[in-house]
């Protein structure tokens, strides 16, 4: 018979009991909560030259001086909130009275003033409109003029004649504005959506919460 030669003798693994696992996951989750509000807050430069003055002052031998930043100058803010530009609205078309009979409504992203239908709108000794740019030129929101016209139903009428006729009573209204003081641009568009006839119109002034560009131009 052969001798069978004996295995080598298994030794032990020692193995670390389960609670050391989750304690380590415990401890990782933590380190990594206080890396995460360490890196989203703002350290004040007086509590941060504390901790690094003595630190610095061990090691060197020296202090180190904080340099000198200049504080940011804030910007000014800009009158975009639409709740403030509806109030304004409102207060100007119940106090001016050529603007009676106008409408303001407040949407998302806009306040639209429509103004009386059948107004005179443009020229006069005193042009219906001034109070209005004047109004609009202490606010930094973009403005545009809508104008609706009506739908010519004769049989011989052209049918951009309709578009034409609102677009440039827009682009009347949009210089009016510019002339009474409005220097920023002015965007003006006109579409033919209403029944009545030529005499029908419907003038909107849109001010969304978005900065009007800046005057690169005489009005």
């Amino acid at each position: 018979m052969m001798p069978f030669d004996d295995p080598e003798p298994e030794i032990p693994r020692s193995m670390a009991p389960g609670w050391m696992i989750t304690f380590a996951d415990l401890l990782s989750l933590l380190l990594t909560f206080f890396v995460l509000v360490f890196a989203t807050t703002t350290v004040e430069q007086k509590d941060w030259q504390r901790v690094v003055q003595p630190i610095s002052a061990y090691l060197t031998g020296r202090t180190i001086a904080a340099p000198n930043v200049a504080a940011p100058v804030p910007a000014a803010p800009a009158k975009l909130d639409l709740t403030y530009v509806s109030t304004l609205l409102d207060r100007l078309v119940a106090d001016a009275p050529a603007l009676a009979g106008s409408r303001v409504s407040r949407e998302e992203h806009r306040v639209v003033l429509t103004l009386r239908p059948g107004g005179v709108w443009i020229g006069g000794a005193t042009p219906p409109l001034a109070d209005l740019a004047r109004l609009l030129s202490g606010l930094d929101n973009r403005v545009e003029i809508f104008v609706h016209g009506g739908i010519d139903a004769s049989p011989h009428a052209a049918a951009v004649a309709d578009w034409r006729r609102a677009l440039s009573q827009a682009m009347a209204l949009a210089a009016e504005l510019n002339r009474l003081g409005y220097a920023r641009p002015l965007g003006a568009s006109g579409t033919a959506d209403l029944p009545g006839g030529p005499q029908a119109v419907q003038i909107e002034i849109e001010i969304s919460d978005v900065v009007a560009e800046a005057h690169h131009g005489a009005p």
